[in-house]
């Protein structure tokens, strides 16, 4: 089943670099999900968009933070 949501799906090449889009934590590492494949989320520290105050990152190919880690538009992953 597949599940509307609310975001903007960005396709990439595989192995292009991910950033993110604010500076925040990350807050969950995910591997080998049925739906996202590998995935993070990052909490900000305030809404950037209206009232989200999270990103995800789905479909990594590799994941390259640790949970935790704060980011800055570091580099996160490569998409796969």
């Amino acid at each position: 089943k597949v599940r509307s949501h609310n975001g903007y799906d960005i396709g990439m090449p595989i192995g292009y670099p991910i950033v993110s889009v604010a500076s925040g934590t990350v807050a969950v590492i995910k591997r080998g999900s049925e739906s996202a494949g590998n995935y993070i989320v990052v909490n900000h520290e305030g809404p950037i968009v209206g009232e989200l105050d999270h990103t995800a990152y789905m479909h990594l190919s590799e994941i390259l933070v640790k949970k935790g880690l704060n980011v800055n538009k570091l580099h996160l992953a490569k998409e796969s």
